[in-house]
């Protein structure tokens, strides 16, 4: 089923490096659809292709050579089943006549 998944990164905690270490891009990663951006997001990955059931998005930032900082950090979310709303009768008349 095709799903736009908006992933953004709602709180950062402060670890310890090494003097001289520069941080790069974030990598955001959804199935096996990988984005890299400057920002925190959100970050929008449009048309993927993901079956019902639970998928995972990850996020990383990486230091300027593209190596990981520190832990990625990542979350659970659902696919449902597409649903239709459809009109159906819920109640009807019914009239007699003679003639």
């Amino acid at each position: 089923m095709i799903v736009n998944v908006i992933v953004t990164v709602t709180a950062q905690a402060s670890q310890l490096f090494p003097a001289g270490t520069v941080a790069g891009l974030y990598r955001y990663t959804v199935g096996d659809v990988v984005q890299e951006d400057a920002g925190l997001g959100p970050i929008v990955f449009s048309g993927l292709d993901l079956p019902a059931g639970q998928h995972f998005a990850e996020v990383s930032l990486l230091d300027a050579a593209g190596n990981p900082l520190g832990l990625p950090v990542s979350k659970a979310f659902d696919v449902f089943e597409q649903e239709v709303k459809i009109d159906v009768p819920a109640d009807i008349d019914v009239s007699v006549a003679f003639g």
